[in-house]
């Protein structure tokens, strides 16, 4: 059973959005500590991952540490697939949760998660750039995803928020995609 798995697919969803301390909090991982989770999930036999991006915790404009942070998840996705053998790296982030701008902003490592944000409205013009915007930093960062999702599906907790605004960040993310995915 253990070299033949019952199911073709095997997955793991690695939660960034808690803070606790490495090596507990993966969104404290660099590349080395990626590399030694997804060998011990090879070695389970697991060959898919969904990991959220966090890009909704990077304030726009994002800055050249936020970039970075985000730019591992293309090596992450690489090593995966190359030297492990995965069938899939699936990356995703929230409906409309925008990063929120702040004088004293932490590394986002330590950014928590519910104070570092904020919800956008999808039906204000300019509340959908922003979604847009952050969402472009995940396609930019990881382009080389074999799946991508969006998370909250009413969207985000919007008050009286319409299945077709839902939609409509749907048909956003997906024309990021078409830009940036390769």
């Amino acid at each position: 059973v253990q070299q033949r798995p019952a199911y073709g697919i095997r997955g793991m969803y690695a939660h960034p959005c808690w803070i606790y301390k490495h090596p507990f909090a993966v969104r404290t991982w660099k590349l080395p500590d990626w590399k030694r989770y997804i060998d011990l999930l090879a070695y389970r036999k697991v060959n898919l991952i969904q990991i959220p991006v966090m890009a909704s915790l990077v304030p726009l404009p994002a800055g050249a540490a936020d970039r970075e942070y985000l730019s591992l998840f293309r090596e992450v996705a690489d090593y995966a697939r190359d030297e492990r053998g995965f069938r899939g790296v699936w990356f995703g982030d929230a409906a409309n949760n925008v990063g929120l701008a702040n004088p004293n902003q932490k590394p986002i490592e330590t950014r928590e998660y519910f104070t570092s944000q904020i919800l956008r409205n999808p039906a204000d013009p300019e509340g959908m750039r922003e979604i847009v915007q952050s969402r472009q930093l995940m396609y930019e960062s990881a382009p080389n995803g074999d799946a991508y999702w969006v998370i909250d599906s009413d969207p985000g907790r919007w008050p009286d928020s319409l299945s077709s605004e839902f939609v409509r960040i749907l048909a956003e993310n997906r024309k990021l995609m078409n830009r940036f995915v390769r």
